[in-house]
């Protein structure tokens, strides 16, 4: 989209490798800030840009020229329904902001942090006036007493796992042991995330170069991100990372445990963990971040941390009208 000659939007559209959905193909819409390329040249796969200034997103009727014509442009593609904000699946960057209830009791205790999703609530009239509706919530909460624990010792089931610091695998080993355990931590992730909306399969290799890139498992803390094994094989996995350069504030991204009754409790067990490798640290408090609304992340969340922010994922069909 271009404005007295200059380029002013960018969003990506994707209709390839994105979530199955019943009946119809999903197309989505990610990327809704910043400056790039030229209105709808092809960057790379098949994702397509656009053009448009952060602030010019509060401009409601410009915003919809731009979140209309993405949608066309994903009908034409033979997309029947649309996310948004979503750079393709939620493996890569996805949801909105919501805002802060100026209702609020208190002055927001954190400005921001290492992966929180960078569309603002700015973002989310432009997309109601263009036929999306509230899709899915999630909630990221902040634990400031990292001493807390629900019970002493663990249940009997689970005295034999091994719970490690990814920093005591094998230094010797180095970047091989990472790369020998991907496998496992794929098969650990798809099982625990695979009756989350929109989850979208993922093949080992092309898992494991997400894994290995930046933004991936090379961007862990290895101090305070966990391991547990039941003998060689991996059950459960905390993966957290310092929120910014403060060295204050830790963000807990990723809590996965395989499910079914052997491993209840796992859960409680390496967050309460990483709370005590978290303070032992240095750190003054953690956030447990983007919890899918009343998942079992939230639940165990909830006795320990109180509400930091809320975000949105939002969608339409694509028809001859707005949520049609």
């Amino acid at each position: 989209m271009v404005v007295d000659g200059r380029e002013r939007a960018r969003c990506t559209l994707w209709w390839n490798h994105t979530p199955t959905i019943a009946g119809g193909r999903l197309g989505t819409i990610g990327a809704l800030s910043g400056r790039g390329p030229s209105a709808f040249q092809p960057t790379g796969g098949d994702a397509v840009a656009a053009d448009l200034s952060t602030d010019f997103a509060t401009d409601l009727t410009a915003a919809r020229t731009l979140l209309d014509h993405a949608c066309r442009r994903l009908e034409t593609q033979g997309c029947t329904q649309v996310l948004a904000p979503m750079n393709g699946s939620s493996w890569q960057p996805y949801r909105c902001r919501e805002p802060i209830s100026p209702a609020a009791a208190a002055p927001d205790p954190l400005a921001g942090f290492a992966g929180e999703p960078l569309p603002g609530p700015e973002w989310i009239a432009p997309l109601s006036r263009c036929g999306f509706r509230v899709q899915q919530r999630y909630h990221s909460f902040l634990c400031n007493d990292l001493t807390q624990r629900r019970r002493r010792g663990r249940p009997t089931r689970l005295e034999t796992l091994r719970i490690r610091r990814a920093s005591e695998l094998d230094a010797t080993a180095g970047l091989a042991q990472v790369q020998a355990l991907l496998p496992q931590v794929h098969g650990l992730l798809h099982r625990a995330f695979q009756r989350q909306p929109w989850f979208l399969p993922l093949p080992l290799d092309t898992f494991c170069r997400l894994q290995l890139q930046s933004g991936g498992l090379a961007s862990i803390d290895p101090h305070s991100s966990l391991l547990a094994f039941a003998g060689e094989q991996l059950v459960g996995l905390l993966l957290a990372h310092p929120a910014d350069a403060s060295g204050t504030t830790l963000v807990i991204r990723t809590l996965a445990v395989l499910p079914g009754r052997p491993w209840a409790g796992l859960g409680r067990l390496l967050l309460e963990q990483a709370h005590a490798a978290a303070q032992q640290r240095g750190f003054r408090q953690v956030v447990h971040a983007l919890m899918l609304e009343n998942g079992a992340g939230q639940a165990l969340s909830r006795h320990y941390a109180r509400p930091l922010r809320s975000y949105v994922l939002l969608g339409r069909r694509l028809g001859p009208g707005p949520g049609e």
